[in-house]
């Protein structure tokens, strides 16, 4: 699952840095609390930085099956 994590409040410590408001992770995870706290991981292992907080919802993905 593809998820997109926007309004991305970053903990800077007050630096001025140049970090994405939003990103797209891929997922394995299903649950509210298990995705957050991936993305909270994912977002500070990429970026070197911890966040305040985030919002995010499910990327929609085009069913690839093909058609009969």
């Amino acid at each position: 699952m593809k998820v997109r994590i926007h309004d991305i409040d970053w903990d800077t410590e007050g630096e001025e840095v140049d970090l994405p408001k939003e990103v797209i992770l891929d997922t394995d995870k299903e649950g509210i609390g298990d995705v957050a706290m991936e993305a909270a991981d994912w977002l500070s292992d990429n970026h070197g930085w911890c966040v305040n907080g985030f919002s995010f919802n499910a990327v929609e993905e085009p069913d690839e099956t093909p058609d009969p």
